[in-house]
């Protein structure tokens, strides 16, 4: 009697045949369950690595901050002490607030005796009024030998460094380092440690000292970077808080606190993003190889399941036995994709922790945090995936009839009239996805839907592309005289289409995902090199030593500015200032322009608007541009008005243009020097442009700006051309992730293509063993599966292109597109594509020699038995 429920639980039985096949089969087992094992392994490693470099970042701020509740902020030039005394001597705050700490928080760069340059926070309080050297302070931080060393806090310079710091580096007291932010130097008074392991960790780049010594190393006497406040007060309390508040003097702002730092945390969600959706492609590509060994696997068990079907198993008793079949694959692979990607966590923290360091935020991590939340989405995700990829392998098994005994290729025969409506549906499938990617999406989800629409669509045009090319490879054959071997080869590939096929068009998914990324990451380089050589037409630059954003730039000194413009070799110079503003929860980049329009014309690319309209307006009008990220990402039009805070408070400014920029991710404003000055008393100037009469004297120039450096200025004299390659480095180092993950992503297409071809040749051994009883030698027999494996290769590598195409255009268009914020032309170089197809051939020979040699070694009595 059949039964009827949906989810028959199989009999015994099957679960030992089902268990002995995948003994037999041990190789292709283990290769089905290492291709999910990489997928889960890199998105495990991705997120944890870059989840324990911003949750070191976090809970730095948390282990000293974490009993404030607001922060009073300034504009471009920090905040006031005096708004500090207000607030201390203010008679009706002082019952309503229970903390106010003024506080001074920079990242700087030291310099050691030996040369060696390294990042670290510098935090500048109030060691009087916080009691800071006891041992109860409120920090929670041991200052050790306090008693001796309390005199020495206030000296000029005198630093405190954690014990773990000074333990890794050898430190000792009155060791000194050179600031090369300000070229300040600082000397080590004393050693502190946090109360308790993970702070101590947290805490280990961290720089303590006294708020005045703090001012006096990074030049900023009389400001601080913030006021942090906690209250203690009832709802009328509460009122009369408010409203003080409210009268807070202009360009100071109050805001939540560990607000900043959420923003500063929240500009590398483009690199997140971008990260993820790398990994799912991983992940994606382990997937499909499942859905490819299960098929085989099928096939391979074709006359079981027939046999099994006749002596009365249900339908529904077989494909509940293939689905649990995928779903232990799946979860094998899953539980060790999860303790390798614990692995390469730590292989990955050091290079994505160093890309955060550099281009946003100072991070220094030194263990993987585990996130259970992270190991449950990689067994969710490994699960899941891998019980979707059986679906249609399961139905195609309870499918098979007893009948299909005598005919060992009849379900494959009927599949094969089918071929030309998978090809049509195929073809509607890559249309719909491709259209997809035409619309103006800003959903990542619908993004992955068109690359997975594309993917299945192409995967059902492979039989008959491959048909094309056979047909294609025979008529060279019919012109060459038809070599024996070789047509041999071809009509075996014709004859076993329903099988090859599948493996074909797991192939070209593998090496389609290495070669998008390939042409994705070259399309960004040759599209950043390219603006790099629009914008930087100056001869000479002279710059802090950094080229990102999102730091605390020194000002150029005002007497090295006047000996530069009083230089006659000189034409013109263009000063730039950059500033980080807080705005909305987000951090702003401003800078500040004061240069002429024709050097304006030349520099900034425009996106959306005429520069010949925009030039009056930007120096005379309270207009600004915007950087194309910025608009991208805030919905920001021509025309728009945009609010940041200034120093008279907070000012409406008209959006005239969108540029071109690729070098923030969180978003420029760039505004006239002449605006600017009327809003904002810091004018300092980080960056100078010098353009020359005549290019020739460049040397000249060169050498006298040498003759007048002064050491004290600590600033960079460089070539547009060095300042390119520059430039290109810090690309290089940016997208180094990236290219790892390109590497693992071959790893898996290697490993996919291996599983795939093994199976292949191994389910046609009694194919093979006919072969060589007619007489056909172990040499020829290789030759033959040489020639199939090498065909295969180069049908896979082709039907790859189109789709690495596709791919390409998806992760520009789509997935980068809604990380980045950036338009990236897409650039298709011909090497990505050679080396595609050269690692879908060279892969598909080489995992061709264990089952050559295996075939070689059967024997033909036990294979035929049964002929």
């Amino acid at each position: 009697m059949k039964s009827k429920h949906i989810f028959s639980f199989p009999p015994y039985i099957l679960w030992i045949n089902a268990f002995r096949y995948y003994f037999r089969s041990f190789t292709q087992s283990i290769l089905a369950v290492l291709g999910v094992a990489v997928g889960i392994a890199v998105f495990v490693a991705v997120d944890l690595a870059n989840d324990s470099a911003k949750q070191s970042f976090r809970n730095s701020a948390v282990s000293i901050f974490g009993d404030t509740e607001f922060q009073l902020m300034g504009s471009t030039s920090g905040i006031s002490e005096n708004v500090y005394s207000d607030v201390v001597k203010s008679a009706e705050l002082q019952p309503l607030l229970n903390i106010i700490r003024p506080i001074i928080d920079k990242q700087i760069t030291l310099t050691d005796s030996n040369g060696v340059e390294d990042k670290y926070r510098l935090l500048g309080i109030n060691v009087i009024n916080e009691n800071v050297l006891s041992r109860n302070n409120k920090y929670g931080i041991d200052f050790l030998n306090s008693s001796q060393t309390s005199f020495n806090f206030f000296a000029e310079n005198q630093v405190f460094v954690s014990s773990i710091l000074a333990s890794k580096k050898q430190l000792s007291i009155a060791d000194e380092f050179l600031v090369e932010d300000t070229n300040n130097k600082i000397s080590i008074v004393g050693f502190f440690q946090g109360d308790n392991s993970l702070q101590r960790e947290l805490m280990q780049n961290v720089i303590i000292t006294d708020i005045s010594v703090a001012q006096n190393i990074t030049n900023s006497n009389g400001i601080l970077t913030r006021i942090d406040i906690s209250s203690v007060y009832d709802q009328n309390e509460k009122i009369a808080l408010d409203k003080w508040f409210s009268l807070l003097p202009s360009g100071v702002q109050l805001i939540p606190s560990y607000t900043y730092s959420e923003a500063r945390k929240s500009i590398t969600k483009s690199f997140d993003t971008n990260l993820l959706a790398l990994s799912l492609l991983a992940l994606l590509v382990g997937l499909y190889l499942i859905y490819n060994m299960m098929t085989f696997s099928i096939h391979r068990r074709k006359n079981l399941f027939g046999t099994l079907r006749a002596i009365g198993v249900t339908k529904n008793e077989i494909f509940f036995l293939v689905l649990v079949e995928g779903l232990l694959i799946g979860l094998i692979g899953a539980i060790f994709g999860i303790m390798l990607g614990i692995l390469l966590a730590y292989f990955l923290l050091g290079l994505i922790s160093s890309t955060i360091n550099y281009q946003f935020f100072s991070s220094s991590p030194n263990s993987i945090a585990l996130d259970i939340t992270i190991i449950y989405q990689a067994l969710i995700l490994g699960i899941s995936g891998s019980i979707v990829s059986v679906l249609i392998p399961a139905w195609s098994a309870s499918r098979i009839q007893p009948r299909e005994l005598i005919d060992i290729y009849g379900k494959y025969s009927t599949y094969n009239n089918y071929h030309m409506v998978l090809f049509f549906l195929g073809l509607l499938l890559c249309s719909i996805g491709y259209l997809i990617t035409l619309a103006p999406i800003t959903n990542l989800i619908i993004g992955f839907i068109a690359m997975f629409l594309v993917i299945v669509g192409l995967s059902l045009t492979v039989p008959t592309t491959t048909q094309i090319v056979l047909l294609i490879i025979s008529s060279i054959l019919e012109k060459i005289g038809r070599p024996t071997i070789v047509t041999l080869s071809v009509e075996t590939i014709k004859n076993s289409l329903n099988t090859i096929a599948i493996c074909i068009a797991a192939l070209s998914v593998s090496i389609a995902m290495t070669i998008g990324i390939g042409c994705m990451i070259q399309s960004f380089r040759a599209t950043v090199e390219e603006w790099l050589n629009q914008s930087l037409v100056a001869d000479i630059y002279i710059a802090p030593p950094t080229l990102s954003f999102g730091q605390d730039l020194k000002g150029i000194d005002d007497e090295f500015i006047k000996y530069v413009s009083d230089i006659p070799e000189i034409e013109y110079i263009s000063q730039l200032g950059s500033f980080e503003i807080f705005k909305d929860g987000y951090l702003l980049n401003l800078i500040v322009v004061d240069s002429a329009e024709k050097i304006f014309d030349e520099v900034i690319q425009l996106k959306e608007g005429e520069k010949k309209d925009i030039w009056n307006d930007f120096v005379q009008t309270d207009s600004i541009l915007i950087s194309e990220p910025l608009a991208f990402q805030k919905n920001i039009q021509i025309n728009d008005t945009f609010d940041i805070l200034t120093d008279t408070g907070l000012k409406s400014f008209t959006v005239r243009g969108i540029y071109y920029d690729y070098s923030s991710t969180s978003g420029i404003a760039m505004v006239s020097k002449q605006v600017y000055d009327n809003y904002w008393n810091n004018s300092k100037v980080t960056s100078l442009a010098l353009y020359l009469n005549d290019s020739q004297n460049s040397e000249v120039v060169f050498n006298k700006l040498l003759d007048k450096f002064d050491t004290d200025w600590d600033l960079q004299i460089i070539s547009s051309k060095k300042l390119n390659n520059a430039s290109m480095e810090i690309f290089d180092k940016t997208f180094e992730i990236t290219f790892v993950l390109r590497s693992i992503s071959l790893i898996v297409a290697f490993i996919g293509i291996l599983g795939a071809i093994s199976a292949i040749i191994l389910s046609r051994a009694r194919e093979f063993s006919i072969l060589k009883s007619i007489g056909f030698t172990n040499n020829q027999l290789r030759t033959i599966i040489g020639n199939q494996t090498f065909i295969i290769g180069v049908i896979s590598g082709l039907i790859s292109i189109p789709l690495g195409i596709i791919i390409t255009n998806l992760l520009i268009q789509i997935i980068n597109k809604q990380s980045f914020g950036w338009s990236i032309p897409m650039q298709l170089l011909p090497s990505v594509f050679v080396e595609g197809i050269m690692v879908a051939i060279l892969s598909s020979v080489l995992a061709s020699i264990y089952p050559s040699i295996k075939i070689s070694r059967n024997n033909i009595r036990k294979t035929l038995m049964g002929e």
